[in-house]
């Protein structure tokens, strides 16, 4: 569940002293009866059944406390009880198992992409720290060391910068790291738009970010800071922020090619659409049926009054200012162009001006929706989604750079691979690391022995976070049943929750039901797979949350700390989420 601690499960609005708590799970807090009660579909889908006491699958007593250890999928109140039932669990069992085997076999793959400009998944507050270091009125620590390996874009780090209470007044350091030398080249630059500009041009720098056609005036300063990053080195960069930002030299002339190659780029905006760029993102979303067919589920699952603004969006990519809507626009945006879709990308064997500059932003990677809707709409409502995005993003932008000038906010940025990185920041330690979906491609125990040797471990509430997006591949049922009967069970328990009526459907994309598929199984599985290495026996469950020191938060007892193990759908259908990323958070073993 990702409803901030303290506030309503259906209405999100903060709770007073007199709550209502399930009382099945005893963990889901409602500010009425009522909202209690609208609730209960989604809620008694997943949530509860998974934190409440288990039927037993013999004798169906509640408050069976033993589970299967062969497949996690049942419990039992004894061993007399699972002997019972063992002629009819076995053949069940052994599904499971062979899910395991698969999911231990498979190879990790290595697919080739377009740079991460915008990332296909909005972010998180990496700190959540009223709920943690700033809970019980304890004191907290002068600066807070947080590093994102395979960080993509900015946006983790400045919505966590975004979501620091007023009462915060301690300093945050960032490592970001990602072998992409254009991705990384972007983020320079809008960290040293942001540093630079003065407080009227915070505007601008979002739309620097976002738009994919410029006015003149915006397009002059893009390329005034393109071309004063290619005339000065690292050292210089980080002198004119006061340390603020700081790239490693290497990385500096391996992204100075990025920043040439975009004040190369011929950028006039001639004929619209029959342009080259604007061809070429034709050609991306062309390419892509998913993409075509995505877009007519989204603009039906979207709020109504967002369709128009979405469309347009579509056929031209500009995201301004509300005033500037009918403005002229005079150029494209470079920072859209880079490295083509290569089969397998590694940043050290092709530099970047040995590749032609196109149209390189993937289909799914859109920019209106890189925050997460439920903060727009908090922020501004208005017909307009594009508009909303626009004046959050600048919000966000204006904090970040405060926090920046003020000397609070310091970043350190290489694009050396996560696995070398001991030897980038020797000795240092984090309170928070994010790790993205590294567990994609690499394994989970790998992962955790590069990086569990930089988590802190003075702070009890340190915690390493990984998200996986590709869990269920190739696991039948995974992520949606394979039954008709159990399929319209959950599209009626969708519409009910969103109290929608069965014509809703027609164009409505599956994924917006996924939230109330219970696939709990699946994943812990998928888990055990993950660790299993083709030798006998199995792993357990309690093998793979116990890894090189660390131990995950077992998710089937409540909430993460920091970050949400998954996130609701049917409420965010502007963010076109499928509903299957998982997030794991991983924390010392005597933090407890």
């Amino acid at each position: 569940m990702d409803v901030k601690e303290g506030c309503c499960w259906r209405c999100y609005t903060a709770l007073s002293k007199t709550t209502v708590n399930c009382g099945s799970c005893g963990i889901a807090e409602y500010c009425s009866n009522k909202c209690k009660e609208n609730d209960q579909t989604r809620h008694k889908s997943v949530e509860c059944p998974t934190w409440s006491a288990k039927p037993c699958a013999a004798c169906k007593k509640v408050g069976a406390k033993n589970e299967c250890s062969g497949c996690y999928s049942v419990w039992y109140c004894n061993k007399d009880c699972q002997l019972s039932d063992w002629a009819k669990h076995k053949p069940v069992c052994r599904k499971w198992q062979k899910i395991v085997e698969q999911v231990g076999s498979r190879p990790f793959t290595f697919m080739g992409d377009y740079p991460f400009y915008f990332s296909n998944s909005f972010p998180n507050d990496l700190l959540n720290i009223q709920n943690n270091e700033m809970k019980g009125k304890q004191g907290i620590q002068a600066t807070f060391n947080i590093l994102l390996p395979a960080c993509g874009d900015l946006l983790h780090m400045m919505k966590t910068v975004e979501s620091q209470p007023k009462a915060f007044t301690s300093s945050l350091k960032f490592v970001l790291n990602d072998i992409d030398p254009f991705t990384m080249a972007r983020n320079v630059l809008l960290l040293f738009l942001m540093f630079t500009c003065e407080a009227k041009q915070v505007s601008t720098v979002s739309t620097i970010w976002l738009s994919l056609q410029l006015p003149l005036n915006d397009y002059l300063l893009l390329r005034e800071k393109l071309s004063n990053l290619i005339e000065m080195d690292s050292s210089r960069l980080k002198k004119i922020t006061g340390g603020m930002i700081d790239v490693n030299e290497q990385s500096y002339k391996v992204m100075r090619e990025v920043w040439s190659g975009w004040v190369k780029y011929p950028c006039e905006i001639k004929n619209g659409k029959s342009d080259d760029i604007m061809k070429e993102r034709k050609a991306i979303f062309d390419s892509d049926p998913g993409a075509r067919l995505g877009l007519v589920g989204h603009l039906h699952d979207v709020p109504q009054q967002h369709v128009n603004s979405i469309k347009k969006w579509f056929d031209d990519g500009k995201i301004l200012p509300g005033y500037m809507v009918d403005g002229v626009m005079t150029n494209y945006n470079p920072t859209f162009t880079g490295r083509g879709r290569e089969p397998y990308f590694l940043a050290t064997v092709k530099s970047p001006s040995s590749y032609n500059f196109s149209y390189c932003i993937r289909s799914d990677c859109i920019p209106y929706q890189i925050w997460d809707y439920l903060d727009l709409a908090q922020f501004k409502r208005c017909d307009s989604v594009i508009t909303m995005c626009h004046e959050f993003t600048t919000h966000v932008v204006a904090k970040t750079r405060d926090m920046m000038r003020d000397r609070r906010l310091s970043i350190y940025i290489c694009t050396e691979d996560f696995l070398e990185l001991g030897s980038v920041i020797p000795g240092q330690v984090f309170d928070r690391i994010f790790a993205s979906n590294l567990i994609d491609y690499y394994r989970i125990s790998q992962t955790i022995e590069i990086l569990e040797p930089f988590l802190s471990k003075t702070n009890p509430h340190a915690a390493l976070f990984m998200e996986t997006f590709n869990w269920f591949l190739g696991i039948d049922g995974a992520v949606w049943p394979t039954a008709k009967s159990r399929q319209m069970e959950l599209n009626a328990r969708g519409l009910k929750d969103c109290n929608l009526k069965i014509r809703d459907l027609v164009g409505r994309k599956v994924s917006c039901f996924h939230e109330y598929y219970d696939n709990t199984a699946y994943f812990i599985n998928y888990l055990r797979g993950e660790r299993h290495t083709g030798t006998k026996p199995i792993p357990k469950l309690s093998d793979v949350m116990n890894c090189h020191g660390l131990t995950m938060r077992d998710f089937r007892k409540g909430r993460n700390r920091v970050i949400p193990f998954n996130q609701r759908v049917a409420v965010r259908t502007v963010n076109m989420l499928n509903g299957d990323v998982r997030t794991l958070e991983w924390y010392r073993s005597n933090a407890e």
